[in-house]
């Protein structure tokens, strides 16, 4: 029901989520029933090995050690080789998160070829030049992130796959850039339990060893519940001090997940994730004239000590997957997630550097106008995808279906006052402004989403080695939204037809050729007057790419070219009103490699050339002009060693690691854009394994290169990370 039950106060009230926690522990017990009482009747399933996909028990992913990984889920909705899939799909091992040492999604970023990393929240980064939402990160296949401003942990992180352009055919409504999926950890029914504890510190500039230091500790636990059921608990804290002034970090997150083997037929997972994060507020440096040589040191900071970024989400999943026979199965997937945040800051906002002028002001009068902002956001989604899929005979044809529904609904409830600004100098910033309670603007908006869709996908194996695959989607929303202070509610309906098309022509039992076709459709939210409608943003890619698969020597090598076009951009031509005008689009070729010739080495390597650009706007300013954070080059190799194997079976490793963007521009308009230089940065790692434990070392940024990740406009912008030092300590047993 849509939440109209009007708050007539426009200040921020603090949400308590009991109501929300008696939901999820209700809904968790009555499935803990069922599932038990189920238990009771059916028979126990032999014990699954910890590498295989519980529904697909013939395809193996990749070792704990690897970097390499031969089949994929999130494409197609089932597991296929990579060499039967029409598009380009990426992957982040396990293994090279933890060789990373990667604390977070962002972290990892870096080693994913055409994906750039544009700041610090949860979906701040661009694929193959074009902006990614949130709606464009699922987990396990579902949507529903628990975390607004920090980029997702990987405790609990199995694996990332990455599919590349369109996807809304198979998950909906999202942006054309393409799916980042984090496969979350499974219960085994191997007992085992893993220690890991982390030391991180800088060590750049004036800064030694033992300077803003940070821990992260993870305890990952696993094993057999009885002979028909399973678990895994995940723990995970963090406390982090930035090399930026005053700006920490205090989070815990906890993942429970129970598995039980109903029958030899059907399994039942049930999960649960809980995720806290207590940051301070940061909203980077400015540049003013737009000049990136202007900014003041890294360190620098705009933001009073007591602001903050708070975050708080609930999460709980089912799935169910039952196979009805050799070639037919079903799968049932339940996400719901009850989320909240709250922002108090004195947010970046204008760099005052001319006079009324308009000429330069000198540097001690350089100054940024920041608002004091207080704000508020509760998130309450929940989402179903039911499918089943198998495979039929037409003749001398086989045909693999796969026919699915999805539907949920989303409440939101977003709060915010922005009160009088206050100014700061920039070179010289001092702290202590006192807030006030003169408002400059407030708002109290009440969302409610509904939406359902209907997709249907057939891949049709023409002979031994062409295969043509053909889906379709229909979607629907119902959005409404009413400001707390008045009555009624505006709505509006929208819906999408989605195709996609592909075709695979398998040469040789290693080497594939693809071409495929895909459109993505984004539904606009946002305000409107009365009786205005805004039509779907819509994407549409064409690609075409070989792959080549050598499963001995562990060798992928894959290469695509892409074009992408984006239409019916939303774009802000006055106060709060929005028209359709803008068109973009984004052209290039991506190659990768991941080599593993013998367990003494291993790497993995990528190149993206990306052309965007601005093919229609209301501003004149940006037509033509390439898309933000979209580097025309980006590379990336890394490569991991056994450097000595002794005689007990000890070892010593190492592993190096290049990164390398072109030029970025931090908005597309080239008079309020900055441009970020292009940037080379090399990361190293050692480390001793013995028994079954290892120590590591990790230095990132080893030559200390200052650089500038991303941005937004000039007064947004986000610097890299110094040289950091990360001593980690693994134990299992």
């Amino acid at each position: 029901m849509f939440r109209s039950s009007a708050l007539a106060e426009t200040a921020p009230r603090k949400f308590h989520p009991d109501s929300a926690l008696r939901l999820c522990c209700g809904t968790a017990r009555c499935l803990f029933a069922v599932a038990a009482g189920a238990l009771g009747f059916n028979a126990a399933l032999s014990a699954a090995e910890p590498e295989v996909v519980t529904m697909d028990p013939h395809l193996v992913y990749s070792s704990p050690d690897s970097f390499y990984t031969e089949a994929a889920q999130t494409a197609l909705k089932s597991g296929v080789g990579l060499l039967e899939i029409p598009f380009s799909v990426n992957q982040i091992s396990g293994a090279l998160l933890s060789d990373l040492a990667a604390a977070n999604l962002a972290a990892a970023l870096p080693y994913t070829v055409g994906v750039s990393d544009s700041g610090v929240g949860a979906s701040n980064f661009t694929m193959r030049g074009l902006n990614v939402n949130r709606p464009n990160l699922v987990v396990d296949g579902m949507p529903g992130l628990p975390s607004r401003f920090g980029s997702p942990m990987t405790g609990n992180i199995e694996r990332v796959e990455i599919l590349k352009g369109p996807a809304s055919v198979l998950y909906g409504n999202m942006e054309p850039a393409g799916l980042v999926n984090l496969i979350t950890k499974s219960p085994l029914n191997l007992a085992q339990t893993t220690l890991e504890a982390r030391l991180s510190s800088f060590a750049y500039g004036g800064n030694s060893w033992g300077d803003e230091l940070g821990l992260l500790v993870t305890a990952d636990t696993t094993g057999p519940l009885s002979d028909r059921a399973s678990y895994r608990f995940v723990a995970q804290y963090e406390q982090r001090d930035s090399f930026r002034t005053g700006v920490d970090a205090d989070n815990v997150a906890f993942f429970p997940t129970v598995r039980f083997e109903l029958s030899e037929e059907s399994s039942l997972l049930i999960g649960a994730e809980w995720v806290k994060e207590r940051r301070a507020a940061d909203d980077g440096l400015v540049a003013p004239f737009n000049d990136i040589a202007q900014v003041a040191p890294i360190e620098t900071r705009y933001q009073e000590p007591g602001d903050f970024d708070h975050d708080e989400g609930l999460g709980l999943k089912l799935q169910l997957d039952h196979r009805f026979s050799n070639d037919w199965r079903m799968a049932l997937k339940w996400r719901s997630v009850f989320h909240e945040d709250e922002r108090r800051l004195f947010e970046n906002n204008r760099v005052n550097d001319t006079n009324q002028n308009n000429q330069p002001l000198p540097s001690d009068r350089i100054t940024l106008r920041r608002f004091d902002r207080h704000q508020l956001n509760q998130d309450d989604y929940h989402y179903l995808d039911a499918n089943v899929r198998g495979a039929v005979s037409t003749g001398v044809f086989r045909h693999e279906l796969l026919l699915g529904i999805t539907a949920g609904y989303q409440e939101q409830d977003y709060s915010f006052i922005r009160y009088r600004p206050a100014n700061i100098s920039v070179y010289d910033p001092q702290s202590g402004a006192v807030r006030t309670n003169n408002i400059s603007t407030a708002s109290h908006r009440l969302n409610d989403l509904r939406f359902y869709g209907l997709y249907a996908q057939d891949r049709l194996k023409i002979s031994e080695g062409l295969t043509l695959l053909g889906a379709l989607r229909y979607d629907r929303q119902d959005f409404r939204f009413a400001f707390a202070n008045t009555t009624g509610s505006n709505r509006q309906e929208t819906d999408a037809w989605v195709p996609t098309a592909g075709l695979v022509y398998q040469v040789t039992p290693q080497t594939s050729f693809y071409a495929s076709y895909g459109e993505s459709f984004l539904a606009p939210e946002v305000e409107r007057r009365p009786g205005d409608s805004f039509d779907n943003e819509t994407g549409a890619q064409f690609e075409v790419g070989a792959k080549s698969i050598v499963v001995e020597n562990k060798l992928i090598a894959t290469v695509a070219w892409f074009d992408i076009a984006k239409r019916n951009v939303l774009e802000p031509v006055g106060n709060r009103q929005f028209e359709q005008l803008g068109d973009v689009g984004s052209r290039g070729v991506e190659a990768e490699l991941i080599y593993q010739p013998s367990v003494a080495w291993q790497l993995k390597a990528g190149y993206a050339y990306v052309d965007t650009e601005v093919t229609a706007s209301a501003d004149p300013r940006a037509l033509a002009q390439p898309l933000p954070i979209a580097p025309t080059h980006d590379f990336y190799l890394r490569v991991k060693s056994t450097l000595h194997r002794f005689s007990n079976g000890n070892t010593i490793g190492a592993s190096a690691g290049v990164v390398y963007e072109s030029e970025r521009f931090t908005d597309a308009a080239s008079n309020q854009r900055v441009r970020l230089p292009g940037y080379s940065r090399i990361d190293l790692g050692f480390s001793y394994s013995f028994a079954s434990s290892r120590v590591a070392l990790k230095i990132e940024n080893a030559l200390d290169r200052t650089y500038y990740q991303g941005g937004r406009r000039d007064f947004r912008i986000m610097p890299g990370v110094p040289r950091r030092l990360t001593l980690s300590l693994r134990h299992s047993f």
